[in-house]
């Protein structure tokens, strides 16, 4: 199952999209934060209550991909919302994923595909 089919979680993440792409560029919205989830598993704050649910529910979904493309996704999904990360913070409300982790290779490989099958998502 995907995360697109738990609506619970797409309910608990915020992943904010960028305010411009260019072509040597990305310009992300700036966020202030004091403990993210590195900070939590870390024992330097207490983690909210649903860090726990949310990982528990994220791996629950995660490792069915049906595409390429999805397994390319989960892998930084994976990286973003199950690790320690310097990225991700709770607003009291969701957990938002300030920065997805995604390499420069993954880049390369989702135009690669994007490419190969013509389709702009």
């Amino acid at each position: 199952m995907s995360l697109r089919e738990r609506p619970f979680i797409r309910a608990l993440v915020n992943v904010p999209q960028p305010l411009e792409i260019g072509r040597d560029f990305i310009a992300r919205t700036f966020f202030s934060y004091g403990y993210s989830t590195e900070g939590y598993d870390a024992d330097e704050a207490d983690p909210p209550r649903d860090l726990a649910w949310l990982r528990d529910a994220a791996e629950d979904a995660l490792g069915s991909p049906q595409s390429p493309r999805g397994a390319l996704l989960e892998d930084v999904l994976e990286r973003s919302l199950l690790k320690p990360s310097g990225k991700v913070f709770f607003d009291d409300k969701r957990f938002v994923v300030v920065e997805p982790h995604v390499s420069p290779d993954e880049l390369q490989r989702w135009a690669d595909l994007e490419h190969d099958d013509g389709n702009a998502t």
